[in-house]
């Protein structure tokens, strides 16, 4: 006997699992010695625990991110991963596996390589006993029982079958059953496909005359090491429903050659030798499926499931079960779901009630709240202060399941009686950090804007209406609405432009009652782009005058970079509050016994614990992720095809999903899943679903087979009339192998990351480009261009070093220089980021180094704009270390690169901004270092900047000027030209550089 490592209960040391809490036993930890313990593969599956062994490798328990969803990962034997022909089956038929999505069928989630060429598979982490074991412990079952586990079995060979694949290996120990609180049993087939893998050393990828199998469930044909077909499952079956009923196998065979010549040449003994009540019609048909003959067999496994529901329709063969009222098919009875269609059972499951309609799904979301009182109040005063202005921020704080959203909802009720609003903006619904989505929804919420109403439009009407509007508003609609935003703007000005947008669409908003405060509910901001987290606490550090509240629900981690936030902290429910929470589900779930763990639980936990066992119960995971996953294996075929295809769009409708699955989509699915708790409707989008919370998208994400993830990825990437943020193509074409779309989409997000000033955005999406060009580099891909992991490499450098990660930069921008050609334009900028991360560092010298080598290669190459590029990048860095006289060689070196350039017909217009720039920062340098003149320079950037239509340039011009003209006592030019480069900054959008320039000017008019 030894101790379950999840409940502590004894258990006996052949069990595999515990009989108690279902959880894996007798595995050791990093105690044995096992390599593999505490490892990382794939995509961050952490292996914690060895659960199993077999004769294809080992089986692990593993975690995977901050999530911590359990997974099995199976390890394949070294010795197949050693073999080219091993390698290759084993990625087709794991690819073809991963097709597979039936409630019945182990799903096979993710297949791979290791570095040290190690095959693994992960797979969802099963519970329950395998079929020997049951039968061991229990004897032959009754003939209901072991019907309804083998047409559950059937089920998930014909979906397997649909798809071309062919088990092989049917046996007890390859299907696991899991018993029903409420009666009946929850059946998984394991191992679809592997056996064709497991002794092949064929110089093929295929090869007929192999023998693969076990002998003692093996269809003839297979003995005979001839092609397997589906009847071969069948068969194999057949064999296992025949030990089942009987207690025995047909053929009693002292060898494996034994068995394999039985299985050929000796007709099955009549199974009423064994057991003589058993009826005429189910002996027929267990007969007909041990045929030698496949033609003579039942041709389908959904033939051989209707001739079983046929053969024990007798009601005295079937005293304990129950017809289906939706399918007719025979159900145990007190099973509250038919474990075929996943259609609710009557209470007791009686007949005469069974043939009525179905009970539908209890309502939970009228669950009262329990023990937030308190919260409720603080919310209450909150808005009440909100009330006075200006701008009130509270944040909600809790882990995922803690409530937040009940909360919003109740705070909106309150509100609306009050004659107020809400306004309630999420994440992105695929959670791709689509940057600024939730500010988007909120100033178009707030303004009243349809869905199809574009925002430009709208203000540039409004600003013809009223003159008196701010001009520099457009900047802010721009940086919101726009593809590439107010382009001029530094990313300081582009945050704060946005900023003021909010600020003008609450001056504005509609619907709102006098007195009444607008209040904005920001859910889940610990899921959000960062541009949107910006808005955020711009917000909170200088709030807006008008009377609102901004409400933000996050987890913990957020709330040290909310400034001026005051935050309600969610706890789990007491035990008592979770007894309080189940005493008001009894009535809804109609149960016998509801018993849930005597600990503290979020309100997501406890709805969840309801939920299962309302939907036919058994021993519960002990944590919530694992819940929800167990309760996703447990759906319906047809609901587990619409929920993935839903999670993949974000949003959609009957017909989007009925595109992208091939079959016709009935909108009542949508109705059962929204019952079930798995998916809401899109607010003020009639028709459209989307996945009810952020948690359950994540579980979704991680329980979805690789294949059918692929396909419904690419389903929604592909779909027509969907304009998709650059974000969200990023996230589809990584997810279908569209290498080289989601390489240009990645570098897209750090492009306008980087523009944004969103460094840690711009990292992690470069960070991703990175590790999928360095996997194509090291593979060899033709196809894909020599520069482009240098590229990434240089911009993800460029993202850490505006970031502080001086250390990382150097490690990728070294990287990229080693895969780049010498001399190269992409070599070039490489040595000049690398000079800026060198410099910053202090490595001053090292610095130098790095700038020379990219200056001589550009102007070597004639490269005059690249080589005036590293100049600028330079001087930059000697401005902000006070290097005034480096900063001033450094220009007018770059100013003579650019004289060359401009001379060359083939560089001109394009060159303007750059050559305004220097002018205007080689004047600047001259002024600070006490060079006299420069006004030529001055005007000659000032002309360049009006012809190339940069105001916020043409501005600083005139500021240099302003300054110049001050330190020449010309107090009324520089008052001029203070004004004018106030008014030009504020025109273009500018609002801090033109208040800046207007204090400037206030300051000198008051002396």
């Amino acid at each position: 006997m030894r101790a379950c490592n999840q409940c502590g209960r004894s258990c006996d040391d052949e069990h595999r699992f515990c009989p108690s809490c279902g959880f894996p036993i007798g595995a050791l930890r990093a105690a044995s010695g096992d390599p593999m313990i505490g490892r990382t593969i794939g995509a961050g599956y952490t292996i914690l625990e060895a659960v199993g062994a077999g004769g294809m490798g080992k089986v692990y328990r593993a975690e995977r991110g901050a999530l911590g969803k359990t997974f099995a990962v199976k390890v394949i034997h070294p010795h197949l991963a050693g073999d080219d022909n091993a390698v290759k089956r084993f990625n087709q038929e794991a690819h073809t596996s991963s097709r597979i999505n039936h409630p019945n069928a182990v799903v096979v989630l993710d297949f791979g390589r290791t570095d040290d060429e190690l095959l693994y598979l992960v797979m969802e982490f099963l519970r329950g006993r395998d079929l020997t074991r049951v039968v061991w412990e229990l004897g032959r079952l009754p003939v209901s029982r072991a019907t309804d586990i083998m047409r559950q079995v059937l089920a998930a060979l014909s979906e397997a079958h649909q798809l071309g694949i062919v088990h092989r290996d049917i046996k007890p120990e390859n299907i696991l059953v899991e018993p029903l609180s409420t009666g009946g049993d929850f059946v998984k087939v394991v191992d679809f496909g592997l056996a064709k893998i497991r002794d092949d050393q064929s110089p093929g990828v295929t090869s007929p005359g192999l023998v693969c199998g076990t002998p003692d469930y093996m269809a003839p044909e297979q003995a005979r090491g001839l092609d397997a077909d589906p009847r071969a499952d069948l068969y194999s079956a057949a064999v296992v429903l025949y030990q089942c009923v009987t207690g025995r196998l047909p053929f009693e065979a002292e060898s494996a050659a034994e068995a394999l010549d039985f299985h050929v040449n000796t007709p099955p003994p009549d199974p009423r030798i064994f057991v003589p009540e058993l009826s005429p019609r189910f002996v027929e048909t267990l007969l007909r499926a041990l045929a030698k003959d496949p033609d003579a067999r039942f041709q389908t496994a959904v033939d051989f499931a209707e001739a079983l529901r046929l053969a024990v329709s007798d009601p005295v063969e079937l005293s304990d079960a129950v017809p289906c009222p939706a399918c007719g098919e025979a159900v145990v009875r007190g099973a509250r779901f038919c474990g075929h269609c996943g259609r609710a059972m009557s209470p007791r499951g009686s007949a005469s009630v069974a043939a009525a309609e179905p009970a539908p799904a209890p309502d939970l979301s009228a669950l009262p709240m329990v023990e937030r009182d308190d919260a409720l109040s603080l919310l209450a005063l909150g808005l009440a202060r909100a009330s006075q202005g200006p701008l009130v921020p509270l944040a909600l704080v809790g882990d995922e399941g803690a409530g937040r959203s009940q909360l919003v909802t109740a705070l909106s009720q309150h509100a609306r009686r009050r004659g107020g609003s809400i306004l309630r903006v999420r994440p992105d619904p695929l959670l791709a950090g689509v940057a600024y989505h939730p500010v988007r929804a909120t100033v178009r919420g707030l303004l009243g804007l349809a869905p199809g109403e574009d925002p430009m439009s709208w203000l540039a009407e409004r600003q013809s209406e009223d003159a008196s509007f701010d001009p520099s508003l457009r900047a802010g609609f721009l940086e919101l609405f726009s593809p590439v935003g107010p382009v001029e703007l530094d990313a300081a000005a582009r945050s704060d432009a946005a900023v003021r947008a909010v600020c003008f669409a609450l001056q504005h908003a509609r619907g709102l009652d006098a007195g009444e405060p607008a209040i904005l509910a920001f859910e889940y901001a610990h899921r959000m782009d960062g541009a949107s987290l910006r808005v955020l606490r711009a917000l909170m550090s200088r709030p807006p005058s008008s009377p609102s509240l901004l409400l933000i629900t996050c987890s913990a981690q957020l709330v040290p970079s909310l400034p001026r936030c005051e935050t309600i902290t969610l706890r789990p429910l007491s035990v008592r509050g979770v007894a309080q929470m189940v005493d008001a589900a009894r009535p809804l779930l109609d149960v016998d016994t509801l018993l849930l763990p005597a600990q503290e639980l979020p309100p997501m936990h406890v709805e969840q614990l309801l939920r299962w066992h309302a939907e036919g119960g058994g021993d519960a995971p002990p944590r919530l992720v694992d819940l929800i996953a167990h309760r996703l294996e447990r759906l319906s075929s047809s609901g587990r095809r619409l929920l993935p295809c839903i999670a993949a769009f974000g949003e959609c409708n009957a017909a989007d999903a009925s595109a992208a699955l091939g079959s016709a989509v009935e909108p009542a699915l949508f109705a059962t899943l929204h019952a079930g708790g798995w998916i809401a409707p899109v607010e003020g989008d009639e028709g459209r679903w989307r996945i009810a919370h952020p948690m359950i998208l994540d579980v979704l994400n991680d329980s979805v087979p690789a294949a059918v993830r692929t396909t419904l990825h690419r389903a929604a990437l592909q779909a027509e009339d969907r304009a998709l943020p650059v974000e969200v193509e990023a996230m589809h074409a990584e997810l279908t192998g569209a290498v080289f779309l989601a390489l240009l989409k990645l570098g897209q997000m750090g492009d306008q990351a980087m523009a944004r000033g969103d460094h840690a955005s711009a990292a992690q999406a470069l960070r991703r480009g990175v590790e999928l060009a360095r996997r194509e580099y090291l593979k060899g891909d033709a196809d894909l261009a020599d520069d482009t992991l240098s590229i990434f490499a240089r911009k993800l450098g460029e993202a850490l070093v505006s970031a502080g990660d001086y250390a990382e930069a150097e490690g990728v921008l070294r990287e990229g220089i080693g895969v780049t050609t010498v001399d190269s334009q992409e070599w070039i900028r490489l040595q000049c980021v690398l000079g800026s991360a060198y410099f910053l560092r202090g490595r001053h010298g090292a610095s130098q180094t790095a700038f020379d080598a990219a200056t001589s290669a550009a102007t070597r190459r004639g490269l005059h704009g690249l080589a005036t590029e590293m100049l600028m990048a330079r001087a930059e860095l000697e401005v902000s270390a006070g290097a005034d006289e480096w900063a001033l060689r450094t220009l007018t070196r770059a100013d003579a690169l650019l004289d060359a350039a401009l001379a060359s017909a083939s560089e001109g217009a394009p060159l303007w901004r750059q050559r305004a720039e220097v002018l205007l920062w080689l004047a600047r340098a001259q002024r600070v270092v006490g060079v006299k003149g420069g006004e030529e320079i001055l005007d000659r950037a000032r002309v360049l900047a009006e012809r190339a239509g940069l105001k916020v340039l043409h501005a600083q011009c005139d500021a240099e000027a302003a300054e110049r003209a001050e330190l020449a006592a010309d107090r009324r030019q520089a008052m001029r030209l203070w004004h004018r480069a106030s008014q030009d900054a504020r025109d273009a959008g500018d609002v801090a550089l033109a208040a800046d320039y207007e204090q400037r000017m206030k300051r000198l008019g008051a002396h």
